[in-house]
């Protein structure tokens, strides 16, 4: 999965329970291997990106929503056409807080694949 910290500006509700969403991202603990639709060099995903996100919403069908102007972890899936769609393991599981202890367990995960980006966006 790509994992980033970032910010919805906004939420829009597709009227059948999902929702997507435009992010700014703040940092990319991972890329896109160049396959999504924004990006820096080499058409990976960059830092302060804003992309477009679906995929997200409604509680009753096990999704969540990204809470807007706030920064979270969120974990995405490039979507084929140059945007992103949310990544659910679990139930609710696309989107958590970007508390101290959420981006060590990031950090820890990823030490061994992606520890520079890691240790960046630890900051």
């Amino acid at each position: 999965p790509i994992v980033v910290a970032g910010a919805a500006t906004a939420t829009t509700d597709n009227g059948d329970g999902t929702a997507s969403a435009t992010i700014d991202v703040a940092c990319a603990f991972t890329d896109d291997g160049g396959e999504g639709g924004e990006g820096g060099e080499g058409g990976s995903l960059a830092d302060g990106a804003t992309i477009e996100v679906s995929g997200f919403g409604d509680s009753s069908l096990c999704l969540t929503l990204p809470t807007v102007d706030e920064t979270q972890i969120m974990f995405l899936d490039p979507d084929g056409e140059g945007g992103y769609t949310a990544r659910f393991d679990d139930i609710g599981s696309a989107v958590a807080g970007a508390d101290a202890a959420n981006v060590a367990s990031v950090w820890y995960a990823l030490r061994e694949t992606s520890a520079a980006a890691a240790e960046r966006c630890a900051r």
